[in-house]
C-alpha cells in the first residue's frame, strides 16, 4: 500500500522538505514540494508531489526521488532535468491509486516512462543529504505517520 504525509508534522528538529522549491533547467522554477507517495510497508519515497503554483492546469506532478537534486544555485532547494513543457505530457495525478497497490503499479509504471531523459543529457546524480536524511525520518516515523486516520463522519 502507499500513502502521503498530507498534514503530519515532524518535530521541528526534522528538515523537511516539504515546501522547498523545485527548479528545472536554466533556473526555470517548477513548483513547491508539497508531499510525498512512500510505500508504507518500508516507508521508501516513491514519488515527491510538486504543486506547480497554477501554471499547469492539473497543478500537481511527482518526481522520483532520484531525479531530485540539490540545487547549487538556491539553498535548501532542489532541481530536476526536466522542463515546463515536458511535464505538462505527464499523467495527471489521481491520489486513489493509493489506495490500490496495483491500479498505483500500473500508474506508476506510466508515470515512469514519462521520465526517460536521453542518455546524453543525464548529468551524474549528486550526493542528496538532505533527502536521505528525510527518508530515514519517514522509515523511523512510518508506524505513526500511516496510523489509521480518524475520519469525520457527517
Amino acid at each position: 500500500m502507499y500513502s502521503t504525509l498530507r498534514d503530519y508534522r515532524f518535530n521541528r528538529d526534522i528538515d523537511d522538505i516539504r515546501g522547498s522549491a523545485v527548479y528545472g533547467p536554466g533556473d526555470e522554477k517548477l513548483g513547491k514540494i508539497d508531499d510525498v507517495i512512500f510505500d508504507s510497508d518500508n516507508g521508501q519515497i516513491r514519488y515527491v508531489v510538486v504543486d506547480t503554483g497554477g501554471w499547469l492546469s492539473s497543478r500537481r506532478f511527482l518526481v522520483p526521488p532520484e531525479e531530485l537534486q540539490p540545487s547549487t544555485v538556491h539553498e535548501k532547494d532542489f532541481n530536476v532535468n526536466m522542463t515546463k513543457a515536458q511535464i505538462e505530457r505527464f499523467p495527471a495525478l489521481d491520489e486513489k491509486v493509493l489506495d490500490d497497490k496495483q491500479k498505483f503499479e500500473d500508474y506508476d509504471r506510466q508515470y515512469r516512462s514519462s521520465w526517460i531523459v536521453e542518455p546524453t543529457t543525464r548529468k551524474q546524480p549528486a550526493t542528496n543529504t538532505r533527502l536521505s536524511s528525510f527518508q530515514n525520518h519517514i522509515v523511523q516515523n512510518r508506524s505513526t505517520i500511516c496510523e489509521p486516520r480518524v475520519r469525520k463522519v457527517s
